[in-house]
C-alpha cells in the first residue's frame, strides 16, 4: 500500500475498520475481510445488511492470503450492505422461523464480489504496475 502512495491504520475500538489515506489525498474508512484458503468464503455478519450498518465505511476490501493483493476485490460499502440485505431476505424467506440475531454468521463467496476485483481506485490507490515490482 505504501509503495502505491497510501497508508492504512486500524481505527481504535472498531472491529476490522481501517482508515486508509489514499494517494489521491483523501481519507477512506475501509472494512477489511481476509481469508487463508482461496476456496473458502469470507466471513461476515448478517447485521452488515441492516440499514445503517457500518455508516462510516466507504468500502470493503477482501484479501485472499493465497492471491495477489492487486487483484483483491474492493467493493463500495453501499453495494455490500445491499448485497447482504438481499441475501438475508432470501435466507429468512426460505424459513421464516430463522432468526438473524441468533444466527448472525454470513458467508461471502468470491463470485459475489469478483466484479470489484482490483478496484483499489475506489479508495484512492493505484495497484497497477509499479516500477521494480
Amino acid at each position: 500500500m505504501e509503495r502505491r502512495g497510501g497508508f492504512a491504520e486500524r481505527i481504535p475500538g472498531r472491529k476490522l475498520l481501517f482508515e486508509v489515506s489514499g494517494a489521491d489525498g483523501q481519507t477512506y474508512c475501509v472494512k477489511l475481510k481476509t481469508k487463508s484458503k482461496s476456496k473458502d468464503p469470507w466471513q461476515g455478519s448478517k447485521k452488515d445488511g441492516y440499514p445503517g450498518a457500518n455508516p462510516e465505511a466507504d468500502a470493503w476490501v477482501f484479501i485472499d492470503n493465497q492471491a495477489d493483493p492487486a487483484d483483491a476485490p474492493v467493493a463500495p460499502a453501499d453495494f455490500m450492505r445491499n448485497d447482504i440485505a438481499r441475501e438475508l431476505e432470501l435466507w429468512l424467506q426460505a424459513d421464516p422461523s430463522r432468526n438473524a440475531d441468533k444466527n448472525d454468521h454470513h458467508k461471502i463467496d468470491t463470485f459475489r464480489v469478483e466484479d470489484w476485483a482490483g478496484r483499489w481506485d475506489l479508495i484512492g490507490l493505484d495497484f497497477g504496475s509499479v516500477d521494480g515490482s
